[in-house]
């Protein structure tokens, strides 16, 4: 019996050790991999509603505008001349923009898609269904 109750006092110890030495690895801090969103993208197609009844289809865009999201939270784009740049955040897949010239109202898009070279999202800002196609150049 002294035998019994001695394994027990020494294992149960050693089960609540090993519990409370293991660490959680899925925190919501930022991990070392790389944003797939980091880079150069230039716009090629764009589908937008008219607010009819035929549903809108890809239409491609030549001269499209570059977006560059940088590391450090930072964009520049080619979009607009005077306010150029600014800052992004990213939360549940929401991408929000304030742009350098102060304005008070946050652009933001959803990701419907991202992968190596190509970035799918939808204007939030829309009334009707504006999404928009970027090609990775960098």
């Amino acid at each position: 019996l002294n035998i019994y109750i001695m394994k027990k006092l020494f294992i149960i110890p050693l089960v609540l050790l090993t519990l409370f030495s293991c660490s959680n690895s899925s925190t919501n801090e930022p991990t070392n991999q790389e944003n797939p969103l980091i880079g150069k993208w230039k716009l090629i197609e764009q589908k937008n509603s008219d607010g009819s009844s035929t549903p809108p289809t890809w239409t491609p865009v030549t001269n499209g505008y570059e977006l560059t999201f940088k590391s450090d939270g930072t964009y520049t784009t080619t979009a607009n001349s005077t306010c150029n740049s600014g800052t992004y955040s990213i939360s549940n897949q929401l991408i929000s923009y304030v742009n350098s010239c102060g304005a008070s109202i946050v652009d933001k898009t959803r990701i419907n898609s991202v992968g190596v070279n190509e970035l799918v999202v939808y204007d939030l800002n829309c009334f009707e269904e504006c999404q928009s196609k970027y090609q990775k150049i960098n």
